[in-house]
């Protein structure tokens, strides 16, 4: 008979843990809507008029970041992940436009991103602000 040491015992432990788990975790993203992660996201914005289809697009990239379970707990008004991370991260992806995780950084939209109206004295590269030599004129106040 083999013996196991601390190191094997505790990998066993968590293997468990994690198991045990899981259901739960499934169970809590699969309450995750749409209409719930907009409401989500206009809480933690302060902005009514976000985009349902930028959501939807925002949505699937924070499950496939495997944050679904976060955004369930923080919809249903409990904070497991800690301090309110997961709602930092939906308000920078709003405003970045990007939602990060461990696969990477995922480009969600740049044109739409909040960042653009919270800085109206600028437009994002590469739009277009009007027909040529539009730049001469002052801006409308």
């Amino acid at each position: 008979m083999k013996r196991i040491d601390r190191r094997e015992l505790l990998a066993g432990c968590a293997a468990v843990a994690l198991l045990a788990a899981l259901p739960t975790a499934l169970a809590a993203e699969e309450t995750l809507d749409l209409d719930s992660f907009l409401k989500l996201s206009q809480s933690v914005t302060d902005k009514e008029d976000l985009d349902p289809d930028l959501a939807e697009r925002f949505l699937t990239a924070f499950r496939a970041e495997g944050k679904g379970g976060a955004l369930a707990a923080a919809i249903e008004g409990g904070d497991r992940d800690g301090a309110g991370s997961i709602e930092r991260d939906l308000v920078a992806a709003w405003y970045t436009g990007l939602v990060s995780g461990e696969e990477g950084t995922r480009l969600v939209t740049y044109q739409d991103a909040l960042i653009w109206r919270a800085l109206p004295f600028t437009k994002p590269a590469g739009l277009c602000g009007g027909p040529m030599g539009y730049w001469a004129d002052p801006p409308e106040v």
